[in-house]
């Protein structure tokens, strides 16, 4: 037996009796169709350099190298996690040598390869309004590197 879920609308925004709020995929669960609008505004932007992204996918272990080799045409990626602004965002990098480089490494000490890049960081502020009332606000980093670097990275 299917009940039916009494809906009110106060300022404009659905509420299900009892008073909780709707947001936009329970509406179109429901079966009803929300119009809903999405405000996307920059607040701000910063150059950045030499941001650490992560440790190369082609070294996953630790070594006592004294170099490292990297082939025309292989490619290195790497991603982690970074914030901006108390925003946090997934920083990631993948880099296609064209031609073969040999990075000098310390022996002496466990090593792997890691990526940096210089990028722009863009913090913007998302408001999603249903019925012209904002009901969502979020924010979130985009990240447009122009330049990458390959470097020794040690434990």
């Amino acid at each position: 037996m299917k009940t039916k879920k009494k809906l009110i609308k106060i300022l404009g925004v659905l509420f299900m009796l009892g008073g909780t709020f709707l947001a936009s995929n329970h509406i179109k669960a429901l079966g009803m169709d929300a119009p809903i609008t999405t405000i996307t505004t920059k607040i701000s932007s910063v150059r950045v350099y030499n941001r650490f992204v992560g440790i190369s996918s082609l070294t996953p272990y630790w070594a006592n190298a004294n170099s490292y080799t990297i082939s025309s045409g292989r490619t290195l990626s790497a991603s982690g996690s970074s914030s901006y602004q108390g925003t946090g965002f997934t920083l990631s990098a993948s880099i296609t040598k064209s031609v073969s480089v040999t990075i000098s490494a310390n022996k002496s000490k466990l090593s792997k390869l890691g990526i940096w890049v210089d990028t722009t960081l863009t913090r913007y502020k998302v408001v999603q309004y249903m019925y012209g009332s904002p009901v969502r606000t979020a924010y979130k980093v985009t990240s447009a590197p122009f330049n990458y670097y390959v470097r020794v990275y040690y434990k």
